[in-house]
């Protein structure tokens, strides 16, 4: 017999409980949510808008990347996945909650990442913090102070080609 580990990171979903009446009671209007996943070796910022598309004429979820394509060579970030694995694992979650099939479109319109970061998955967190955030902005507190710097470096870097 083979045994095989799952690696999952359920502490960053688990938060999503303080949400869930508020999650519920989303009339699916628009909503936006910002936040940083900060921890040691792993820094990501998200700042997002999730909203149900009326115009659509078939039900999908979609993201709009309103952000450059950054080709970040830090092999152990894959922001776009990150990203995606965050938001569909959202979806499931409040089609879960809601007892029915849930159909939204994301815009993803900014992002900050720490180059320094060495640790796995900081966009997956940091999308589970902004998606709370969309629904309490209290929940999780963040520094403005430091999204301004890792922006400001990141830039630094673009501008030198020295980031990738």
């Amino acid at each position: 017999m083979k045994v095989t580990s799952l690696q999952i990171n359920s502490f960053t979903y688990s938060l999503l409980h303080k949400v869930n009446a508020k999650i519920l009671e989303w009339d699916l209007e628009p909503l936006v949510g910002k936040a940083l996943y900060s921890k040691h070796h792993s820094a990501g910022y998200l700042e997002l808008k999730m909203y149900f598309d009326k115009q659509s004429e078939y039900s999908k979820n979609e993201i709009i990347w309103n952000i450059p394509d950054y080709p970040i060579a830090i092999e152990t970030i894959n922001y776009k996945l990150e990203i995606q694995d965050g938001l569909s694992a959202f979806i499931k979650y409040m089609s879960a909650l809601r007892g029915e099939s849930v159909y939204l479109t994301f815009e993803i319109n900014d992002i900050a990442f720490d180059i320094t970061s060495t640790m796995k998955r900081p966009f997956e967190n940091a999308t589970i913090y902004a998606l709370i955030s969309c629904f309490d902005k209290e929940t999780i507190p963040f520094s403005e102070e430091r999204i301004k710097g890792m922006k400001d470096t990141t830039a630094w870097l673009l501008e030198r080609n020295e980031l990738f």
